[in-house]
């Protein structure tokens, strides 16, 4: 009898632990934005949706989709693992933005309580610590 109760509160337990840290996630949206001369795009992704706009000066997104809880639980392991105070220090790879080689990118992690912003970088060639989340954020944009 023992046993059996023991089992259930540690199972009860894990549960709690595990659902109090996806909570966590819920209150964080992404933003990765580029822009040039001629193109535009940003792409701000919550728990529920990713939402697109295509034009600067948007108050509506020009599309909205649902985020399905495997890309957002991917995201959100993703976003987990980040030193969030340590990404403005992430250097960029290329610097074709200087010449009009590729349009200029940021992102940014927005928690409850504070805002996490990268410098810029190459849309198409973020920081490394970040090329997985941002391919995956345009990914699932275009699906």
């Amino acid at each position: 009898m023992k046993a059996i109760l023991l089992l259930t509160l540690s199972f009860l337990l894990s549960n709690s632990c595990t659902n109090s840290k996806s909570k966590g996630m819920e209150n964080i949206t992404l933003e990765y934005e580029y822009y040039s001369r001629g193109t535009y795009g940003k792409l701000r992704v919550n728990n529920k949706s990713i939402l697109t706009y295509d034009k600067r000066d948007l108050l509506k997104p020009s599309t909205e989709k649902t985020i399905s809880d495997s890309d957002w639980e991917l995201l959100s392991k993703l976003v987990s693992e980040l030193n969030l105070n340590a990404i403005a220090t992430y250097k960029d790879p290329t610097q074709k933005r200087f010449y009009d080689g590729a349009p200029i990118a940021e992102f940014v992690i927005k928690t409850a309580d504070k805002e996490y912003k990268t410098v810029a970088f190459d849309h198409g060639d973020p920081p490394v610590e970040l090329k997985i989340i941002i391919d995956k954020i345009n990914e699932i944009a275009t699906q």
